[in-house]
């Protein structure tokens, strides 16, 4: 009866450490996601601000842009001149307008 009694102390000792066993491989496997995850979130909010730095650059080229064709119509000296500042202008103006169209569409992937 004693030797009974100590196997099924043996076979419990057993179970018990293949349950610690897997209960510290499943611990793992949680840890690794968790880093994973956090790694891809991470990664995700670095994209969107270069995303959002990028945009606010190309817009600010943009403004520059508008700026100088407008400086350029004012002190124009002749109505062509004039005529292509205001085209300048007019382009940049359409330019922005696109940057922005873009900008928004990332923003929303």
């Amino acid at each position: 009866m004693s030797l009974t009694l100590s196997m099924c102390l043996g076979e419990k000792e057993i179970k018990k450490e293949i349950e610690r066993r897997k209960t510290g491989k499943e611990m793992l496997e949680y840890k690794r996601r968790q880093e994973e995850e956090l790694t891809k979130r991470m990664l995700e909010e670095r994209n969107r601000e270069k995303a959002e730095e990028k945009a606010a650059r190309e817009r600010i080229r943009q403004q520059i842009a508008m700026d100088r064709a407008e400086r350029a119509a004012r002190f124009a000296k002749s109505k062509e001149e004039a005529e292509a500042a205001k085209a300048a202008a007019l382009q940049a103006k359409q330019a922005e307008i696109e940057a922005r169209k873009e900008a928004s569409q990332k923003e929303r992937r």
